[in-house]
């Protein structure tokens, strides 16, 4: 089975009665090797994948009344790149991203075919290898408090197996002024707050007259989703630690407020919203994500007094509806001060005088085989 799934999540089947691929070529990998020559011997020096590329002929529309129509939707589809292929086949199911080369458009009759339906010819450029995720399950040795028996492993490409679309999640693990935001999107503080990268986290103090709206913003208004890898109607869970001296935070995503919740100023609270975004009539494909201070009242917009501050560290935002816990994005090549693996088991050890805290009895992650 040929399947395509656009940036908005949407699925057309390529072998369907509406729309149906054939001849399909390019599910190959081809190869550009370069060698240094000793006599009649050669050392490989350097191998190179080739882009790939897919072209088929597909027949749009069962009948010619909606074949016309048919074309039209499967361009509108095509229109949300990059497109992810997906090939089901009796040696399990396998993907690989593209973007749109090229799609012919005749008429009817066209192509030396006496069928009374369009059948054009469609181009794909390929952006990376096949892959298929595999899921692995390891169980730990008896507790071994201390270290003192088993011995331990630090690595910087193994982590918690939700991907966190959040670069730069902790004043910890960033270098001077660099603030989490999502990748493709910019940050952002309300003008009326000062902010700065702590080893804590990150830093909000008010420096407003007591009636605007601060804020920090993983993604600040307005950003093109295309450009980035979120996408419309498909939930999402944002995970944060925050502490402060205002009475709670909330979440804002674009126009949409969510509860409330309540922090301290003395000890890090863990707070979790899970939301799906829907597109603006307004401001069409774009969209924001706001971490708001809230006043006594459960108001975002005044009744605030200057020096008020928030910190926030251990941004998570990630796919589904379960919060999994805080791991950095792949992208951020964490230091190995702040990743380990107790017999093969990640521990997050941020807390100096917990070294060895937490043990795990068992834990699963997933391997993607290129």
């Amino acid at each position: 089975m040929f399947e395509l799934i656009n940036a908005r999540g949407e699925h057309v089947n390529l072998r369907s009665d509406s729309i149906f691929a054939s001849s399909p070529t390019g599910l190959g990998i081809s190869f550009t090797n370069s060698y240094n020559r000793y006599d009649s011997y050669f050392s490989t020096s350097k191998v190179n994948v080739n882009q790939g590329q897919f072209q088929a002929n597909i027949w749009f529309g069962d009948v010619e009344s909606n074949t016309y129509n048919t074309f039209s939707n499967f361009a509108t589809f095509l229109s949300y790149q990059p497109l992810t292929m997906v090939y089901t086949t009796g040696a399990e199911t396998w993907y690989r991203d593209a973007r749109v080369a090229a799609v012919n458009k005749s008429e009817i009759g066209g192509n030396n075919q006496d069928i009374n339906i369009l059948n054009e010819s469609f181009t794909l450029d390929f952006v990376n290898p096949w892959y298929n995720n595999k899921t692995g399950t390891y169980r730990s040795y008896t507790l071994d408090t201390g270290l003192a028996t088993f011995g331990k492993g630090f690595f910087n490409d193994l982590m918690n197996d939700q991907y966190n679309y959040v670069r730069h999640t902790s004043g910890g693990q960033t270098d001077g002024n660099v603030f989490p935001s999502i990748f493709g999107s910019i940050y952002n503080t309300a003008a009326a707050a000062t902010s700065m990268v702590t080893p804590a986290g990150i830093k909000l103090t008010y420096t407003g007259d007591g009636n605007s709206e601060w804020y920090y913003a993983i993604s600040e208004a307005y950003i093109d989703i295309m450009a980035t890898q979120l996408k419309f109607n498909t939930p999402y869970t944002l995970s944060f630690d925050v502490m402060g001296t205002v009475p709670s935070v909330l979440l804002r995503v674009s126009d949409v407020k969510y509860d409330a919740k309540a922090i301290n100023n003395t000890t890090w609270t863990h707070v979790s919203y899970t939301f799906t975004m829907v597109d603006s009539t307004t401001n069409v494909g774009k969209f924001y994500i706001r971490i708001n201070a809230v006043n006594s009242t459960g108001d975002t917009d005044s009744g605030f007094t200057k020096g008020q501050e928030l910190q926030i560290r251990h941004l998570m935002l990630q796919d589904g509806s379960v919060d999994t816990g805080w791991a950095p994005a792949p992208e951020d090549n964490t230091s190995v001060a702040y990743r380990d693996y107790m017999y093969g088991y990640w521990g997050d050890h941020q807390e100096p005088d917990q070294p060895n805290d937490p043990y795990a009895d068992e834990a699963q992650t997933d391997v993607t085989h290129l």
